[in-house]
């Protein structure tokens, strides 16, 4: 079976620690600042969907993303997705854990590895704003932005994390007078989602019909 995966930028650097990337599947990464409008990331995936029509399977290193991942639908090739609302959950490896830090902890701001690298953020933003309309009107815009958050956690998911990554989050908490956590996460669903090309995959992941359209619902009901 011919397997393409697409895949958050966010999660390169774990991905290609698995071993049998390689040899299991076809990669494609997407920026995230995609993420920032839903819409066009519909557009950018389905895109790389149509564009990968001679695989048998396509994964997809998503989850329901804000929406951003309704609608999809592959003519030929069937989609795999994991069951989850973004891609926090797949760095915590369970939909229960992150469903569980939801509802202990709504109010967190989370980083990875792939997040500092690549994603824009409210402590990057200010000093973007600063620059543009001075630091008293940044603070205030991005304190409006941040009101509703009460912690910064960093998810570990790879050994030996350059202490620049923490830096950066303990930075953000620090201006916004939020609380700073750091969590263990896991890589369980990134192997479970690779390893379905030989072995199948279970009720945490959606397995869609070519023709089939991802909807929302489905990540409700499962």
């Amino acid at each position: 079976m011919r397997a393409k995966l697409i895949a958050c930028e966010v999660l390169r650097e774990e991905l290609i620690t698995l071993p049998d990337l390689a040899r299991m599947a076809e990669v494609k990464y997407l920026e995230q600042g995609l993420h920032r409008t839903p819409e066009q990331l519909r557009v950018e995936l389905q895109a790389e969907i149509l564009a990968s029509q001679d695989f048998d399977v396509l994964l997809l290193g998503y989850g329901l993303c804000s929406n951003g991942t309704e609608g999809l639908c592959s003519p030929r090739a069937r989609i795999v997705i994991p069951c989850l609302d973004d891609c926090i959950a797949l760095f915590m490896g369970s939909r229960r854990l992150f469903q569980e830090e939801f509802a202990n902890e709504p109010g967190t701001y989370y980083f990875s590895r792939g997040w500092v690298d690549g994603a824009t953020d409210p402590w990057r933003e200010y000093h973007v704003n600063a620059e543009k309309y001075g630091p008293e009107t940044a603070r205030w815009v991005m304190q409006e932005y941040m009101k509703n958050y009460r912690r910064v956690c960093f998810v570990h998911t790879l050994p030996n994390t350059p202490p620049r990554y923490m830096d950066h989050a303990q930075a953000m908490a620090g201006f916004f007078a939020l609380r700073y956590e750091e969590m263990t996460g896991s890589l369980r669903l990134l192997k479970m989602l690779l390893a379905g090309v030989e072995k199948g995959w279970n009720e945490e992941f959606l397995q869609l019909a070519p023709g089939q359209p991802v909807t929302a619902e489905m990540f409700r009901l499962a």
